[in-house]
């Protein structure tokens, strides 16, 4: 099963959390244009967490929703 979180700092400033199963991605995006700024980790769930954590830390709020332009990079 595949589940995507946005965590969002600003209008232009966002990070996109893919999970499937025990692993899982985060992708640093651009929600209003929908384009990845080619920065990506890939990593166990236990670590994924520890990076989320700590964006949040720098003042990332996780969404509600996720824009529809993101939607080639979300987990479908």
């Amino acid at each position: 099963m595949w589940l995507s979180k946005l965590y969002q700092r600003s209008e232009r400033d966002a990070c996109l959390l893919n999970i499937r199963n025990d692993f899982a991605e985060l992708i640093m995006v651009d929600p209003v244009t929908g384009c990845s700024r080619y920065i990506t980790l890939h990593a166990p769930l236990k670590l994924i967490n520890k990076k989320v954590e700590q964006l949040e830390e720098k003042g990332y709020k996780c969404q509600d929703s996720i824009n529809i332009s993101l939607r080639g990079l979300a987990a479908v």
